[in-house]
Formats: C-alpha cells, sequence, structure tokens
C-alpha cells in the first residue's frame, strides 16, 4: 500500500515531534530557547585561572612530559621535540636558557665545557666522563675518535641563538659513533670478540705499540716513562684511545688470572702430596708383617710414643681434632633424625645481612647448631651475671 503525504506527516507528527510540542516549530524554538540559555550560563561563569582583586595565586608547574636530560642505562638521548613540548610561559629568562640546554645537549656532553675542545684529545677527554658505566664501574659504551670531528663540537653556542639543529647534529654523530662493548666473559669485549685492551678498529699500529709498552711498565705507570714517544704525542693518544679505562681492565684481568693460576697450583700441589702420601703408605703397610713389635716392650717410652701417633692417626681419619678439645667439651653430638636432615638440607641458614650486620633471628632458630651457641652464650651470660660480687656501700663506709 502507497502511503500518501498527509500520512507521512501523520507518522512523522505522532514519532519524532516531543509530546509537550504542539508543533515543529514550538518543538525548534524551544530547543534553540535552551541551547542559548546554555550558552549564556557557561559563559557567564568566572574563569579560577585568572586571580580576584588581593589573591596571589600560585606558580603555574612546568610541562609533565617526560624528558631525558641526563646520561642513563638505556643509551636514550634527549629529543629536540623535547624543547617544543615545554611550556616555557613562566620561566624567567635565565631559567629559559638553561632549560633550553639541558633539554636539547647530548647526554654525553653533559657539564661538558665546549670552548675547552680544541682537539681531538680533548673532545675524547670530555665524552669519558659522561661515559654509562655498569655495576662493576666499567664503561658500557665507548666512541670511535676516527668517526668524530671534534671541529663540530667545539665553541660553545651564543647565547639567544637556536642550538637545536646543531645539538641534534652532534647527537648523530655521537650515536654513529658509538661503540657497544660485551661483558659475555666477564670483562669488556669489542664487537669483534676481542678484549678491550687489544687492538682498536681505528686505532694506529704506533698508538696500540705505545699502549702496549705502557701497560707492561713495571711498577707505577707514567706516560713520561715511554721515552720512545714524544710526550705530547703519548698524551693525545691516552687519551683518544682510552688508556685509562682499557690498562685498569687489563690490570684487573691480570689480578683474576693470577689468583686462578694460583689456585690451580695449591689444587695440583694437594693433589701430587695426596698422591705421593698415599704410595708410601701402601710401602709401609707392606712393611708392617716385618716389623718386629715386641721389640717396643723393652723401651716403655717408645712404645707409648708409638701408641700416641696411632690414636691421633685414629682420630684425623674420623674427623676429629687430634688433640682433642681443651674444655672438654664433647664433639659429637645426639640429634634426632628430623634435626640431621634439617642440617644437611640447609647448611647455610644463618648468614649476615649485608644490609645493617644484623643476624637473621629466623635462620638462627631453624638451625639447630648456631641455636645450641646461643644457648651456651646465654648461659654462660647468665651465670657470670648471678656471680657477680654485690657491692657493699656499708663496708665500703666504714
Amino acid at each position: 500500500m502507497k502511503l500518501k503525504p498527509a500520512d507521512i506527516d501523520r507518522i512523522l507528527e505522532e514519532n519524532i515531534q516531543p509530546r509537550f510540542a504542539r508543533s515543529t516549530e514550538d518543538f525548534a524554538e524551544t530547543n534553540a530557547q535552551a541551547r542559548d540559555e546554555l550558552v549564556r550560563s557557561l559563559t557567564g561563569m568566572q574563569s579560577q585561572s585568572s586571580a580576584r582583586e588581593g589573591q596571589i595565586l600560585p606558580t603555574a608547574p612546568k610541562s609533565l612530559v617526560t624528558r631525558i636530560d641526563r646520561p642513563n642505562d638505556f643509551g636514550i638521548s634527549p629529543r629536540a621535540s623535547d624543547v617544543t613540548s615545554t611550556d616555557h610561559s613562566t620561566l624567567s629568562e635565565g631559567e629559559l636558557e638553561l632549560d633550553l640546554s639541558v633539554s636539547t645537549l647530548p647526554a654525553a656532553l653533559r657539564g661538558c665545557d665546549l670552548d675547552k675542545i680544541e682537539t681531538r684529545a680533548d673532545l675524547m677527554q670530555q665524552l669519558a666522563v659522561n661515559l654509562p658505566l655498569n655495576e662493576l664501574g666499567l664503561p658500557k659504551i665507548v666512541y670511535r675518535a676516527d668517526l668524530l670531528d671534534w671541529r663540530l663540537f667545539c665553541g660553545a653556542s651564543p647565547r639567544g641563538s637556536d642550538v637545536t639543529e646543531r645539538y641534534r647534529t652532534l647527537q648523530q654523530f655521537l650515536d654513529m659513533a658509538t661503540l657497544w662493548l660485551s661483558y659475555t666473559e666477564g670483562f669488556p669485549t669489542l664487537p669483534t670478540g676481542e678484549p678491550l685492551w687489544a687492538k682498536l678498529p681505528f686505532e694506529d699500529a704506533e698508538h696500540y705499540a705505545a699502549f702496549t709498552d705502557y701497560c707492561i711498565t713495571p711498577g707505577a705507570r707514567q706516560l713520561a716513562k715511554l721515552i720512545r714517544y714524544p710526550l705530547d704525542h703519548v698524551t693525545s693518544w691516552y687519551h683518544e684511545d682510552y688508556w685509562a679505562i682499557r690498562v685498569k681492565c687489563y690490570d684487573m684481568l691480570n689480578v683474576i688470572h693470577a689468583a686462578k693460576v694460583r689456585e690451580q697450583r695449591v689444587m695440583a700441589c694437594e693433589d701430587d702430596h695426596y698422591i705421593q702420601a698415599e704410595a708410601m703408605l701402601n710401602k709401609m703397610k707392606s712393611k708392617m708383617n716385618e716389623v718386629n713389635w715386641d721389640n717396643l716392650v723393652e723401651d716403655p717410652k717408645q712404645f707409648v710414643e708409638v701408641m700416641e701417633k696411632i690414636v691421633k692417626l685414629q682420630r684425623i681419619s674420623l674427623g676429629l681434632s687430634s688433640m682433642g678439645n681443651a674444655d672438654g667439651k664433647r664433639e659429637i653430638q645426639s640429634e634426632s633424625l628430623e634435626v640431621t636432615m634439617r642440617r644437611i638440607a640447609q647448611p647455610n641458614l644463618v648468614e649476615d645481612k649485608a644490609g645493617d650486620g644484623g643476624m637473621d633471628v629466623r635462620a638462627l632458630l631453624r638451625n639447630p647448631e648456631a641455636l645450641a651457641s646461643a644457648q651456651e652464650l646465654i648461659i654462660r651470660m647468665s651465670k657470670t651475671i648471678t656471680q657477680a660480687p654485690v657491692f657493699d656501700h656499708e663496708a665500703s663506709d666504714s
């Protein structure tokens, strides 16, 4: 069935037009009045950001955007966008210049005086100050001196100039020259797997020869002792090729190497002595039947000495003291099966806390040997207090 125009108007009026409106025009007029009233109420509200007469508002907070403005463990450098996103309307002229310099200066140059950079060695010396370090105090990265043009870094930017583009360029050069170190073997290694004190990829052969001579210098090292090279050249190489850091790593590994060699020698010596002692003991066992033990009866002193040595040997083989305990206390104490199993399963329960140097009381109570020692200490202290002489005031007065 085809609807007529009158039917369509009737359906629209019944379903769309509000019941309180007499006509569509009346509804539109009512809606316009409500909108105008809402606009007047909003525009008539007093602004809370402007101070009333005699009122002092607090200083507006700075931007809440997180900015990286110092060296960090993630290798993240400040971005130029951090400057544009910061609200500087509340800063003074001096604070504004400081905030801009902090926001844009690369993290590797924090605290560096760019006016003092006159050579490549000066630049590398400044960069070595802000190298990110690990828990061993050793650097995580180094910069390749051959990829950095020191002329781009020298000289501070004039006051009031736009330094964003310059600092962005410097950061790009630093990122390109970054050489990440690896500590997979426990000491710093280059990406090639060679140790840090090996020849660097960008290091000249003469520079490395001088560094090798510096490493093997006996006693306290001094650059002036490298008489084969000019002192000013050696000083430049010292900063350009990270001699201070590399020789520190070299010394640390030598100390560890010497300790490991000594440990291996001690183990080899103990093993050799055990083998020799075992061979001699087997020979003596084979000769025991040939010894005339009846001769010991004729010399009582020698008989007692032999018996004493045999008893000591027997006690040592059981893990006891050869002479026994001086205080008469028994070395073996009876304990229950549960206590023995706990002692075997958790032998290191009592440990000093590294934070405050105190004792872990819970671990102490779980360790039967430590608990027994603590109880004995308490008993001795109690006896000492009860047996202490009492000071007689009357006797002293008389």
